[in-house]
């Protein structure tokens, strides 16, 4: 007739994804705070290996660092960091593009930190030809 309380049982927070109802795990969750606190920069570029120079405009696409007013700034500021950085490459490295790439995401980060305090996620694509 009457309920009494036998014992607790700590179970802590659970997310469940409103698109297909499953629980999402902790390290995802972790993943979309950090996106949505910090921000993604993507550049996309094409590099002449022989003269270590940009074959055309680079795409940069960024989402959460900075406001869409500040955007073309943003952008052009990234332009003048890998025009900067590939005048300023060592010799031969071009060969190896991941390892270009992880030099890259090194100058951009560093960048992000001193100039918005911010550590995004950094996705350097580059088409060396």
């Amino acid at each position: 007739k009457y309920m009494r309380k036998v014992k607790t049982v700590k179970t802590g927070k659970t997310y469940i994804d409103n698109q297909n109802n499953h629980k999402i795990d902790d390290d995802i969750v972790l993943d979309r705070q950090k996106l949505a606190s910090d921000g993604i920069v993507m550049i996309v570029a094409e590099v002449d290996s022989q003269h270590t120079k940009m074959i055309s405009k680079p795409k940069v696409t960024s989402f959460g660092l900075v406001t869409d007013k500040q955007d073309k700034a943003f952008a052009k500021e990234m332009e003048d960091l890998l025009s900067h950085f590939l005048d300023h490459i060592k010799p031969g490295i071009l060969q190896n593009t991941r390892a270009v790439e992880e030099e890259l995401r090194k100058v951009v980060r560093k960048h992000c930190v001193r100039k918005y305090r911010k550590y995004p996620m950094i996705v350097p694509t580059l088409f060396v030809q």
